[in-house]
């Protein structure tokens, strides 16, 4: 028997066994976009904070 993949342990010689690499690999690339996507939100998120730094100096400059 294999590591249970998504509720199902199936032997070597299953044909189940295809299915079951399928779903995995299935999960695997919903988890790489939902990750990519997040990345993306991030660089979103820093760029945001980049342009309201930006613009708050020049509503009140630094006195150092």
């Amino acid at each position: 028997m294999i590591a249970k993949l998504f509720g199902t342990a199936v032997p070597i010689h299953d044909p189940r066994l295809d299915e079951a690499i399928d779903r995995f690999t299935a999960e695997i690339n919903k988890t790489r976009a939902a990750l990519l996507r997040v990345s993306n939100d991030a660089d979103a998120l820093a760029d945001l904070a980049e342009t309201i730094r930006e613009r708050a100096k020049r509503i009140k400059p630094d006195h150092d």
